[in-house]
């Protein structure tokens, strides 16, 4: 949000939180701008809905979307999680960004220029694990809403934000091919260079994500990892 008002744009904040929300419009007011704040729940489709007619009567149809709300869900085996709190996850994580791209896609569509900034996470590219199914699966989903976004609308989803508008029509957008792609990730190299029979140690957070795709170990023992829970600064420990 702070970002995006320095950049000029005119901003609405929504978030359940009333008292975080109104924290965020403080640090904008802070810097000189302004942000209309908005508490809504954006996994309900009724306060989805009269959020968007808000935002329109506030500031017209807005141009960039960012899908950041989300939580993390029960850290639990399926067989003992709850399932409000399983369900509450998938729905703010993976369908409320439906609703809220449902609201405001076709907007841009209509003026020619749009972009939509769904937040997901390396927890959809992990092999799955045994405790937090709830959010790796409502990333998983988001991974994929995205993709069928920018099919529909003939926009390519790496497109970046500070890019200046390029004003098409309604027919020309959905002639614009879409080009959806990985950019090459040096862990790559590394799985190239290994000799066979490693020992590899992944040190937590988005190596563990990545790495876990591209190299492959070859006997039991040859992969260690923080675990489930994440343990930042694992690896010297382990290399000693």
């Amino acid at each position: 949000a702070v970002a995006l008002d320095g950049r000029g744009h005119p901003l609405v904040g929504v978030a359940r939180n009333a008292a975080q929300l109104a924290e965020t419009a403080d640090i904008i007011r802070a810097a000189g701008g302004r942000m209309v704040a908005r508490p809504a729940d954006v996994s309900d489709p009724a306060a989805v809905a009269a959020m968007a007619s808000f935002v329109h009567e506030q500031l017209g149809p807005p141009s960039i979307l960012v899908n950041a709300a989300g939580v993390f869900g029960p850290i639990a085996l399926i067989r003992d999680s709850d399932p409000a709190a399983w369900l509450e996850t998938v729905m703010i994580d993976g369908i409320a960004p439906y609703f809220t791209i449902r609201a405001f896609v076709g907007g841009m569509v209509d003026a020619g220029w749009g972009r939509i900034v769904n937040i997901t996470s390396a927890a959809s590219l992990h092999p799955p694990g045994a405790l937090n199914s709830a959010y790796a699966t409502a990333k998983v989903a988001l991974n994929q809403l995205t993709r069928h976004v920018a099919a529909e609308v003939a926009f390519d989803e790496t497109e970046r934000l500070d890019r200046p508008p390029r004003r098409r029509t309604q027919h020309q957008v959905g002639l614009v091919p879409v080009r959806p792609h990985m950019r090459p990730h040096p862990r790559r190299r590394i799985a190239t260079a290994l000799v066979q029979r490693p020992v590899v140690i992944g040190d937590g957070g988005d190596f563990v994500s990545y790495a876990g795709r591209v190299i492959e170990t070859f006997e039991p023992g040859t992969w260690m990892d923080p675990g489930p829970f994440g343990c930042l600064g694992a690896g010297p420990g382990q290399a000693i």
